[in-house]
């Protein structure tokens, strides 16, 4: 949903740091993340032993750039 936005929204570092945070205690809170777990194990690719989800602030980047080429 968000890498729709990104060409058409300026985003903010504030509010993406905060979309990621949100994301993080939604998996918590539905008992897909421990708590106490390691954060950057999440974004670590899964065949390198993380949980394979994507930065937001990463998608980001790598958008903003596709759209200036």
């Amino acid at each position: 949903m968000l890498r729709n936005s990104f060409g058409i929204i300026n985003w903010r570092t504030e509010e993406i740091k905060k979309n990621d945070k949100k994301t993080r205690k939604m998996l918590t809170m539905y008992k897909k993340h421990h708590p106490k777990a390691d954060k950057v194990k999440l974004y670590v690719k899964r065949k390198e032993g993380g949980r394979g989800l994507v930065q937001i602030k990463a998608t980001y980047k790598a958008e903003i750039i596709n759209i200036a080429e």
